[in-house]
């Protein structure tokens, strides 16, 4: 039986309700560096228990709402945030119509899923044109070689170790599906910081034969990159995007198909 790596209490208790590395710290990087006006509607792609649908509402005012695969982690969301709208939903097949989202987030998700390059096309289809992509993940610093594949010592647990590929192949699927990348980061620290507190909390590390590392990506669908990291992007995107209110609300799906 597969047991997902976040499923275990141990490290839950460590991670807190992002289970993830850096817990909202790069969110707000993000979102700071997007601009997004007050009112985009969001969509937290893998929102677990619902905890940066919440945060994105709270914080920043934004129609934030979340989709994941996994009727155990959205049945737990609903006991914290009742009135979150969440929906368990395919990453490949997600509940909103085209073109009527200003953002999508996928945070220390993306390599769970599979197939991955069906979801970004997924993605670039429910943004709008000059709608944000931002990913936080892990990638491999050297998964191009013979020691390049993650290797876990067991076969029955998942994490995002599982999917990890390297910057190169990271980037190049994002570009082939239609993403411009604006901005690629390097936060590793958390990934560390968070496999130490693991360590003095007794819980084993997966074995792997290469350099797991951790990356903010932000990406925009339809626009060419001028310069290095964000430039000229930082600017407001009401002369990019529709009238928040022509977008339709998302349609409520619900599927037990596996991503």
């Amino acid at each position: 039986m597969t047991a997902w790596l976040y499923e275990d209490s141990r490290i839950r208790a460590v991670t807190g309700m992002t289970l993830r590395p850096g817990g909202f710290v790069l969110t707000d990087r993000a979102i700071t560096a997007c601009s997004l006006p007050e009112g985009a509607k969001i969509l937290d792609l893998g929102c677990g228990l619902g905890a940066t649908a919440e945060y994105l509402r709270q914080k920043y005012h934004f129609k934030a709402f979340g989709t994941d695969k996994s009727g155990h982690f959205l049945t737990e969301a609903k006991t914290h945030h009742p009135n979150l709208p969440l929906f368990q939903a395919s990453a490949q097949t997600l509940p909103c119509r085209s073109e009527s989202l200003n953002a999508a987030i996928c945070e220390c998700v993306l390599s769970l899923i599979r197939p991955v390059q069906q979801t970004l096309k997924e993605l670039y289809r429910v943004l709008v044109p000059g709608g944000w992509l931002i990913i936080t993940d892990m990638y491999l610093l050297d998964s191009g070689n013979s020691c390049g594949k993650v290797e876990i010592q067991t076969d029955h647990t998942v994490s995002c170790l599982n999917g990890a590929v390297s910057q190169q192949e990271t980037t190049q699927r994002i570009h082939d599906a239609g993403f411009e990348i604006l901005l690629w980061e390097d936060h590793s620290r958390y990934l560390k910081e968070l496999a130490a507190k693991l360590v003095f909390e007794g819980i084993p590390l997966p074995g792997i034969c290469t350099k797991p590392c951790y990356y903010l990506m932000i990406g925009r669908k339809g626009f060419g990159v001028r310069g290095e990291g964000l430039g000229d992007y930082l600017e407001p995107l009401t002369s990019y995007l529709l009238p928040l209110t022509s977008h339709p609300e998302p349609i409520r799906k619900e599927t037990n198909d596996a991503e």
